[in-house]
């Protein structure tokens, strides 16, 4: 980041290349001296850095899933590597029966209003995070449609509701030196409140 540059020292910098002088031969004092700017440097809070992360996961999470649904869950494979345990278990199921129904999905659902409500961060053996957020959940312009062109979804399941997604992070360069350091966000948990729209 270029520091600020104040003024009267650009100012000073021109008349001086420029040959400027002045010809008043008994200058006035100035009647107030130029302002100095200071330079102040934030240091980024890591904690606040994570729960950024783990959203943006989440938001390319459910990118993939719209992308896959709209193909008729063809390859479902890109969201086995971002969601984890239990989820992963419920989810793979789910897919493979939507696929071999030959249903593909219309439209996609939104993501909005993300509040963290829980972070938990273990930093010992191996690193390992848990951030717990809200969100806003669009679905009402989503649809999953069967070849006979109805409906899959049960009446009242689109709209808009507010859900609760925990994200994982694991770290495991910390006990694995041939693994990259950084790890990776992935889906741990999610429901949907639909007594609670948004």
């Amino acid at each position: 980041m270029t520091p600020p540059r104040l003024t009267f020292a650009v100012t000073a910098l021109a008349l001086a290349v420029t040959g400027c002088t002045n010809k008043d031969p008994d200058p006035a004092p100035p009647t107030n001296p130029p302002a100095t700017t200071a330079t102040t440097t934030t240091k980024p809070d890591p904690k606040r850095a994570a729960e950024k992360e783990a959203i943006e996961a989440y938001k390319a999470y459910k990118a993939a899933y719209n992308k896959t649904a709209q193909n008729y869950y063809k390859d479902h494979a890109p969201l086995i590597w971002l969601t984890c345990d239990q989820y992963t278990l419920d989810l793979s199921p789910l897919v493979q029966a939507l696929q071999a129904a030959g249903a593909h999905q219309v439209g996609g659902d939104k993501v909005s209003n993300f509040k963290v409500i829980d972070h938990q961060a273990v930093r010992d053996f191996p690193i390992d995070d848990h951030v717990t957020f809200e969100v806003c959940v669009d679905s009402s312009g989503t649809d999953v449609v069967l070849p006979d062109g109805s409906s899959a979804l049960r009446p009242g399941t689109t709209g808009r509701f507010v859900a609760t997604v925990t994200m994982w992070h694991q770290d495991l360069s910390t006990i694995d030196p041939d693994v990259e350091p950084g790890g990776q966000w992935l889906v741990a948990a999610g429901t949907v409140d639909r007594g609670r729209t948004c």
